[in-house]
């Protein structure tokens, strides 16, 4: 996947493109993401993910809390593993959240990509006020010449699949209906770092992983059965979220993971983590005994 950090003078043929923060790259994104692929093919072009970074919210409301289901890499990782061709990581700032959407149109779309198909999500808006709507887009592709499809929502047991509905379920330790959403189990990326290695002086060794991003979503404390992946092996684990509150008390988070037969040393490593399911809440004990 090639990968662009702004949408302009590109030399893509025949981009059939989408647009959105595709936060998750949940199974609703991969039905928009499966279509850009299979129009992308039929007329011999390029699929095309156009993402913003940092995400919208941090720049259009910078004190409200935002928990993010995927870091940047995470979210480069799943479109790459999507099948897309190229991904756009444009910079999103004050300048970016003032264009109409007629403005980033003939920007971005029409001079930066030369866009042959745009696909849209069923409830996507951009620009100024958010105008630009999938009404003003089939306008915008009659004036500059590209199609426009719009992609309906897709639906699991009822339910609309959103980002939203996944973060809530990450809140609640629900780990395993957030993969049914997701497509995938929940994933976390992060290094090994230094702990206190209490875990290895009673004989179960644990790695403290520390997570880059800091708007990063972290699952409700718990201990949690994992999949952990390093150097393209997979290992099964044990993960507990939380304080720690029978060897500390200097409530800090800690996420810590017990990898099953693995005796590596992999401090400054990076991890990959895969929640299956939630066992239990972390407990506090009288010793570590």
């Amino acid at each position: 996947m090639n990968i662009f950090h702004q949408a302009e003078n590109l030399s893509i043929k025949n981009p059939v493109v989408t647009i959105g923060t595709f936060d998750g790259v949940h199974a609703g994104h991969r039905i928009i993401l499966n279509s850009v692929i299979r129009l992308a093919k039929e007329i011999g072009g390029e699929s095309t993910v156009m993402t913003f970074w940092p995400h919208p919210r941090q720049i259009i409301m910078p004190d409200a809390e935002l928990n993010l289901i995927n870091s940047l890499d995470e979210k480069i990782k799943l479109l790459e593993e999507a099948g897309i061709d190229n991904l756009i990581i444009q910079p999103f700032n004050k300048e970016l959240m003032s264009l109409s959407a007629a403005e980033f149109v003939r920007r971005y779309l029409v001079q930066g990509i030369a866009v042959k198909h745009l696909v849209f999500g069923h409830d996507h808006v951009f620009g100024k006020n958010r105008e630009g709507t999938y009404e003003n887009l089939l306008e915008f592709g009659k004036k500059y010449g590209f199609l426009v499809d719009q992609i309906d929502a897709y639906s699991l047991q009822g339910i609309t699949i959103s980002s939203t509905v996944i973060r809530n379920y990450l809140d609640n330790g629900k780990v395993k209906e957030s993969s049914e959403f997701l497509g995938y189990p929940y994933l976390l990326m992060g290094k090994v770092v230094n702990g206190y290695k209490v875990g290895r002086s009673i004989g179960f060794p644990t790695a403290n992983v520390q997570v880059e991003h800091p708007c990063k979503l972290i699952p409700k404390n718990g201990v949690y059965a994992v999949w952990v992946k390093y150097n393209a092996e997979i290992y099964r684990g044990m993960l507990n979220i939380g304080y720690r509150p029978t060897v500390s008390q200097d409530k800090k988070l800690s996420i810590e993971v017990h990898i099953i037969d693995f005796d590596h040393e992999i401090y400054n490593e990076n991890i990959e983590i895969y929640f299956m399911y939630r066992v239990r809440d972390e407990k506090r004990y009288p010793s570590v005994e």
